[in-house]
């Protein structure tokens, strides 16, 4: 089916043609869609020129094949999805039509020529009808102006960001239960580990975060085992009421005759610093000995706020 357009049109004409609104656009020489005759623009088509082709195309995605100067349309059935060539290179290699990409018209085109126009966003064909030949937009940009219409972009994870990071260690031995332990001291031993941004602070047993957050917490733990002891560790978290008390995560040991060790890390959304907060215990032993040092990092807790509270 042929469409006439004007022969002479003027800057602002408009053509409808099957529902589509074209205006002709007097400085690109173009006719260009604006919207559709029963509403506003849709997402229009990607159009990619390489000589490999693109990865995760969609459904009449469009592709200039560089190497072999063939243009390709992506198209999806309900068996499959393929690229099909719809160009045809002429018999001495040289393609059969041009694809353009530029911000301004190509000059002396021929009847099928492709023009990508990159301040549009938008795809021209270059046609001939009974009356004039004039480029054609054959896909449509989103109604702000970009690309055809993308996928849903995910949510938006909480900043991430590394602001506070503290170390608390006990610098003598437990060998009794302690619910909670309540002897903890964060001076650092050195200059290799400051403490970054505000401390935590410590009360009988419960840590207190400086700020809301994100906070990831582990807690190492050494012991010495002489006997048969079952020791259990545990990270423990108050609820936003702060009355109710919850084990986040926990850790058991129990052989003798060797050096023990158990790692814990949990993640922690501090929304409210007055009611939540953590405290570290162990209890089971009777003939182990949870180590500390006043030195060096042997059972020990680091605290790290890793993003926003979420």
């Amino acid at each position: 089916m042929a469409y006439n357009f004007p022969n002479s049109p003027s800057n602002g004409d408009t053509v409808t043609i099957s529902g589509i609104v074209y205006t002709y656009n007097s400085t690109s020489g173009a006719w260009k869609t604006t919207a559709s005759a029963g509403g506003g623009g849709g997402g229009g088509a990607s159009v990619t020129s390489s000589d490999t082709a693109p990865t995760s195309p969609s459904d009449g995605d469009l592709w200039w094949s560089s190497s072999e100067a063939v243009l390709y349309i992506y198209y999806a059935d309900t068996d499959s999805s393929q690229w099909i060539q719809a160009s045809t290179p002429g018999a001495d290699g040289a393609s059969g039509l041009n694809v353009t990409t530029s911000d301004t018209a190509p000059t002396s085109p021929s009847a099928g020529d492709f023009w990508w126009d990159s301040d549009a966003n938008a795809l021209f064909i270059y046609y001939t009808d009974a009356n004039s030949s004039q480029w054609v937009q054959a896909t449509t940009p989103g109604a702000d102006g970009a690309t055809g219409a993308t996928g849903a972009t995910g949510a938006t994870g909480p900043a991430g960001t590394a602001t506070h990071l503290d170390t608390w260690r006990i610098t003598s031995d437990i060998t009794s239960d302690a619910v909670p332990i309540t002897t903890w001291t964060n001076t650092p031993p050195h200059s290799l580990q400051p403490t970054l941004g505000t401390a935590m602070s410590h009360s009988s047993g419960v840590s207190n975060f400086p700020v809301t957050g994100l906070w990831e917490v582990q807690f190492i733990a050494q012991w010495t085992l002489t006997g048969s002891d079952n020791v259990n560790i545990a990270i423990q978290g108050y609820e936003s009421d702060g009355t109710t008390l919850r084990t986040l995560s926990q850790g058991t040991v129990g052989d003798s005759g060797y050096l023990q060790q158990i790692n814990l890390v949990s993640y922690y959304n501090c929304t409210n610093t007055s009611n939540n907060k953590v405290q570290f215990y162990v209890n089971g032993i009777s003939s182990a000995t949870l180590v500390g040092d006043s030195s060096r990092d042997k059972t020990y807790v680091v605290f790290k706020r890793i993003a926003d509270a979420v």
